[in-house]
């Protein structure tokens, strides 16, 4: 399990030598991450950071974007900015655009010229009048006539002729009464006519028509009909009222015409064309003409104008050249047409700073290789970084390699799965080449290193530590690392005085000693409670020898901090003195000749363990503070060491600060009162 650290970590302007970033397949969620953490992702291959606003790469990228108002775009942000940005464009211009308003030159929703003006009131007398904008036309009606205005959707103008007196009817042989506006103000039915002669009508073709018609005979007196069939000829069309001259379709008056498409033209050729000088009247010229009116020169100019310079006005015959400038060629009629390609130069040198001002993960995409400078310690943290300045960091690190079976020495997961670290039974096979820094991890216990090595278990791991070719590596090549303290192999022999049931050699896994006991025999059949152990390992009672040479008195004496405990021999010659030493936080003190006091100053307990509380969070760090004297009475923080461990006994690493007598612990993060401990052990 990892030593976990729940504050920052400050190393003091300290490298940290030989460190990797942890590795992951996929992004943390958002409930397990803080804005600044990183990691490795093995699926990608990407360095991971986490902005608080979700995972991106750690790579190249823009660090702001700066955008300037133009003279019809308005942008936001304008000034320099980080992160996700997004780029607003809106038109800047002044007014209020509608249906009938349009972006003017001078960037203001104005009415262009060519809208309403006016209108010409017209009519077969009278002067004309234009009717501009607020004026007002009324329709009114002369003799006869009556008109009527009516609202509504769409609103409507009637004209009405007025009634006469004349009854409607059918009337014949009429006699009829005609006014001056044309109306019948009077009718009345008359007498049968005489009988009428016969009436020759003659049709004859105008300009242009081929067929003349010719004449036709109408008996008037038998109210004979005769019905004319007007057909279409070549470049004819027959309306309902009309013939005229059809101007539309593949038989037009044009194309139904000789064909003269190899007919060298001369100038005295004619034409059609409309006079626009005479209301559009159809007229004819000719050739000779026509070439006058384009040789004309009607081209103006125009002005090339660029970045830096002095504008240039192009008039008819000038001839602008396109020259490209650094980095920048051009290339006329290509591919073929009326065309100018302005590209950009395969390979570019710039002379100042490329500055990319995109937030896509992709804003520089190199399809080859890049080079650039050597990276130095030095340089900002920002830089790019050389794959040799990497190199050199990396040199001599761990490379972990995968997973491996202790029993057979196969190789589990990683670039070499299905190979083997070492064959087993016999050692021999293919193996894998072994490279110093490789990194392996037992993933099953129970087998024995190289085939006759230390027995491996679940999390021990092996690091190379010299190059050994396939199939030639021997144990020598690598170093163990157990994952954890534990005995690696166990031996246990019996004394001189105690023996165990079960004697082991180089014994691992679950090892059991047995009843271990003293190993004495009884020396004699005297009652247990009589016998005592000898130095040759029985049980006897020991031979006692009356002492009638001295007697001696046992007493104690103050001496300062100290008690002597006096031996006094009757006789006087044979006193020692034995003297009781007052040690640290110890005090001797004498009662009587045969008592003596030992007492502790100590200010408490040696240890306490305390559940922190009364948190508060301030800043993203949460504070507990503890008074060391609730466990140590008269204790100052400085006097006690402090483990900081979890509510499940986990020891963690928080900021530990001391002020007189309170202990303040700090996490990051927010952290629930109970959630962590303190070991409290009092060194004063």
């Amino acid at each position: 399990m990892a030593i976990q650290f729940v504050n920052n970590l400050d190393l003091n302007n300290n490298y940290l030598e030989e460190v990797a970033i942890e590795n992951l397949q996929v992004d943390p969620s958002d409930a397990n991450s803080v804005e600044g953490k990183i990691y490795y992702n093995t699926s990608t291959d990407k360095l991971r950071l986490y902005t608080g606003a979700g995972w991106v790469n750690v790579g190249p990228g823009v660090d702001s974007v700066t955008t300037t108002d133009g003279t019809f775009i308005n942008l936001t942000p304008n000034s320099p900015t980080a992160g996700d940005v997004t780029v607003t464009a809106d038109l800047s211009a002044t007014g209020s655009p509608s249906n009938t308003t349009f972006l003017r030159g001078d960037n203001v929703w104005a009415t262009p010229s060519g809208a309403y003006t006016s209108w010409s009131l017209e009519a077969d007398a009278g002067t004309a009048v234009n009717i501009t904008d607020g004026l007002r036309v009324d329709f009114t009606g002369a003799t006869g006539i009556t008109t009527t205005v009516a609202s509504g959707t769409p609103n409507t103008l009637t004209i009405d002729l007025d009634d006469t007196s004349v009854t409607p009817g059918s009337y014949t042989y009429a006699s009829i009464t005609v006014d001056q506006q044309g109306r019948l103000t009077a009718a009345s039915s008359g007498t049968a006519p005489s009988t009428p002669s016969d009436a020759t009508i003659t049709l004859t073709g105008g300009n242009g028509l081929a067929n003349n018609g010719g004449a036709f005979t109408l008996n008037q007196a038998s109210n004979e009909t005769i019905t004319f069939t007007v057909g279409e000829g070549a470049g004819i069309t027959v309306n309902a009222n009309d013939v005229a001259i059809d101007y539309l379709g593949p038989d037009n008056v044009i194309l139904a015409a000789a064909d003269g498409t190899s007919v060298t033209l001369a100038d005295t050729d004619d034409f059609l064309f409309a006079d626009s000088s005479a209301s559009g009247d159809a007229k004819y010229a000719n050739l000779s003409q026509l070439k006058t009116y384009i040789g004309a020169d009607n081209y103006g100019s125009w002005t090339l104008d660029g970045d830096t310079g002095t504008p240039q006005d192009i008039d008819s015959g000038n001839t602008a050249t396109f020259v490209g400038g650094t980095n920048i060629n051009t290339v006329v009629n290509s591919p073929s047409g009326d065309n100018l390609t302005i590209n950009l130069d395969p390979s570019v040198t710039l002379s100042g700073t490329l500055t990319v001002q995109s937030s896509a993960a992709a804003a520089v995409d190199i399809t080859g290789k890049a080079q650039s400078a050597a990276t130095t310690g030095s340089d900002p943290d920002a830089t790019l970084t050389t794959k040799g300045y990497v190199d050199g960091l990396v040199s001599g690190g761990l490379t972990f390699k995968g997973t491996f079976r202790a029993d057979s020495g196969l190789i589990l997961s990683g670039d070499n799965n299905g190979s083997y670290i070492y064959n087993c039974p016999g050692g021999a096979g293919t193996r894998v080449a072994v490279a110093v820094g490789d990194y392996y991890v037992v993933a099953t216990a129970g087998g024995s290193f190289y085939c006759s090595g230390d027995t491996l278990d679940i999390g021990d791991s092996i690091i190379g530590v010299d190059t050994a070719a396939a199939d030639s590596s021997t144990s020598s090549d690598w170093s163990i690392v157990q994952s954890d303290e534990g005995v690696v192999s166990f031996t246990n022999a019996n004394g001189t005085y105690v023996s165990a049931s079960t004697q082991n050699t180089n014994a691992t896994g679950a090892v059991t000693m047995g009843t271990i006991d003293l190993s004495a025999v009884n020396g004699n059949n005297t009652g247990s409670s009589q016998r005592f152990l000898t130095q040759a390992n029985t049980w006897a009672v020991p031979a006692y020898t009356t002492n009638t040479d001295e007697k001696y008195t046992l007493n104690a004496t103050q001496d300062g901090n100290n008690v002597d405990l006096n031996l006094t021999s009757d006789s006087g010659t044979d006193d020692s003195v034995v003297q009781l030493t007052a040690g640290s936080n110890i005090t001797l003190t004498r009662n009587n000749a045969s008592e003596i006091t030992i007492a502790s100053t100590d200010t408490g307990a040696l240890g306490d363990r305390v559940s922190l509380t009364g948190g508060s969070t301030s800043g993203g760090i949460t504070t507990f503070t503890y008074a060391v004297t609730s466990s140590f009475s008269g204790a100052n923080a400085i006097d006690v060491k402090c483990e900081v461990i979890t509510s499940s006994g986990t020891t963690v690493f928080a900021d530990v600060t001391r002020s007189g007598s309170n202990l303040i612990v700090k996490f990051t993060g927010t952290v629930a009162d109970g959630d962590y401990e303190v070991l409290l052990t009092y060194v004063g």
